[in-house]
């Protein structure tokens, strides 16, 4: 029998990152605002953090998103592979910087964003810092949801618990919207 062996939420990890993401809801409009990064960019950005988490909801999700900006389904199969030769030069180092930050556990290492500040200026990458940040939590949400229904299945899942993940699904669905509704109506 297979393993469940993906990074998932305890319910510690996602009421502090249900936290950070109300406190930073008003960043994450002002990224799609602004639109500094173009919907196909934005896309990538998705690709490379779902790549680490390796959330298959988000994976299925954001391949669809991204053929339909018009990225080949070749392009999308090496991004998912962790290879950005193919995509544009100027956003690789944005992929490379999400997908470290996701790698880290969102740490994000001081010299790395000077780097992302001096190619992309601090807005854009301010953006590409949100992305990332928004994806990780989604993946990780993603993640625990799928844990949760392969236990019905009889699959072993690798640190993690039942309780744990029956709670997380529980908070997903009670305060995710009431924060999606609250970050629209007053950040």
């Amino acid at each position: 029998m297979k393993t469940f062996r993906k990074r998932v939420l305890n319910v510690n990890a996602f009421i502090k990152e249900c936290f950070s993401l109300f406190k930073n809801f008003g960043d994450l409009k002002v990224a799609f605002r602004r639109k500094l990064i173009d919907t196909s960019f934005r896309e990538r950005i998705m690709l490379a953090v779902t790549q680490v988490n390796q959330c298959r909801f988000c994976s299925y999700g954001h391949t669809y998103a991204a053929l339909s900006t018009g990225i080949s389904s070749n392009e999308i199969k090496e991004i998912l592979d962790a290879n950005f030769n193919n995509v544009p030069e100027n956003q690789q180092l944005a992929l490379c910087f999400a997908q470290n930050f996701a790698e880290s556990k969102g740490i994000v290492e001081r010299e790395y964003l000077n780097h992302l500040n001096s190619y992309y200026g601090i807005e854009k990458s301010q953006d590409i810092l949100t992305l990332a940040r928004f994806m990780s939590f989604c993946n990780l949400c993603g993640n625990t949801l799928e844990a949760f229904l392969l236990r019905f299945k009889g699959k072993r899942i690798e640190n993690s618990y039942i309780f744990n993940e029956i709670m997380v699904v529980i908070l997903m669905i009670l305060l995710l919207p009431l924060i999606f509704i609250a970050g629209l109506l007053f950040k």
